[in-house]
């Protein structure tokens, strides 16, 4: 579902979209940070399919397939005019295409299975749909699908105490900070009556706050009301219970089954 809605907001064939999603989910092993060298080679050969995959679209919207309106007619625009190099461009289009994958399913997914191990939460939201999206703000705090981001400290600085160095790798744990028992009273629980439901750091911050922020959280509103609408009961399968991708920096669900009723 992620993979088809950004194929069509960048204005790629959505038929294409299963192939997709299987060249980013295995591009994204490269940040998993527990692969082995097989792995490594896959997702670098992912990496590079990907990129030609989208290299040849780009290009033939610079020719003048597309009719221009859509996200890559606009980047292949910016090519033609000279404010994006080619390679520029397709870096855009990788990181739109990998962020607007990867991380919705996590959201989707750990949503669900947030809906699936609590019966009452499901009924309550069922019966009052207009909370599903303080909902998904909750499972955004609790199990966001980015743990955290590598950074460089480029002078001396100090933080929270701490002395950072030039030069240092700062690993900035989110993570962590929406769990702050000080910000967020019982940190763990999902509270459908937390003061300010935005206010976690899941997106960002700032300059780097997530720019697909918005559509994530449409979709995952739109998957979670089509969900509990269509069904009476959501449950985990008894036997299979869910299993998490093996990643540090990413949680993201690898199967969920479920028995829907």
């Amino acid at each position: 579902f992620p993979a088809m809605v950004i194929s069509r907001v960048i204005g790629l064939p959505i038929e294409a979209a299963t192939g997709l999603v299987h060249l980013v989910l295995e591009t994204n092993e490269i940040l998993a940070g527990v692969v082995d060298a097989a792995q490594m080679q896959r997702a670098a050969e992912a990496a590079v399919e990907t990129r030609a995959y989208l290299a040849r679209h780009l290009q033939a919207a610079i020719d003048g397939v597309d009719d221009g309106v859509s996200l890559l007619g606009a980047v292949a625009g910016a090519v033609s005019e000279g404010s994006l190099s080619f390679d520029e461009a397709i870096g855009v289009l990788i990181q739109l295409v990998g962020a607007g994958t990867e991380t919705t399913t996590s959201l989707i997914g750990v949503a669900v299975r947030r809906l699936a191990e609590d019966a009452t939460l499901q009924e309550h939201l069922r019966g009052h749909p207009e909370e599903i999206p303080t909902f998904l703000e909750e499972v955004l705090r609790v199990e966001g699908p980015f743990r955290f981001h590598y950074r460089a400290a480029r002078r001396d600085a100090t933080l929270g105490g701490v002395t950072i160095p030039a030069g240092s790798r700062v690993l900035l744990m989110w993570a962590a900070a929406n769990l702050d028992p000080s910000a967020y009273p019982d940190p763990d629980r999902i509270d459908l009556d937390r003061t300010l439901p935005k206010a976690h750091l899941a997106f960002g911050r700032g300059l780097h706050f997530c720019i697909g922020a918005p559509l994530a959280r449409l979709e995952g509103r739109v998957a979670v009301e089509r969900l509990l609408a269509a069904t009476r009961h959501v449950s985990l399968d008894p036997d299979s219970p869910p299993r998490l991708r093996p990643s540090i920096f990413l949680r993201r669900l690898g199967s969920l089954p479920l028995a829907l009723s």
